[in-house]
């Protein structure tokens, strides 16, 4: 709860921040854990993943908008290694 107020007023406004829910799809579980092996991952990777999403918790639409055909409504951000672009998309309802 974010309050701001004076001493002599009530507060101005309220805001209550919710974080959102960020979810891996089983697909995308399987994929870092074949890339952890064919790319000779560090054991934290899942760790090091999991730094990288928790900013979409409070900002999901942190990330890039991607404009391609194909990929309207995706998004993507930078993982833990630049190599390492994680596409996700924001659900509203």
């Amino acid at each position: 709860m974010v309050l701001i107020s004076d001493a002599v007023s009530a507060p101005l406004w309220t805001a209550t921040i919710v974080p959102v829910q960020v979810e891996v799809s089983r697909a995308a579980a399987d994929d870092i854990a074949r890339l952890s092996v064919t790319h000779s991952l560090p054991p934290d990777t899942n760790d090091r993943i999991r730094r990288s999403l928790r900013s979409l918790g409070q900002f999901p639409r942190l990330g890039t908008e991607l404009e391609s055909d194909g990929w309207a409504g995706f998004r993507f951000l930078l993982g833990p290694w630049r190599w390492m672009a994680i596409v996700y998309e924001v659900d509203d309802g």
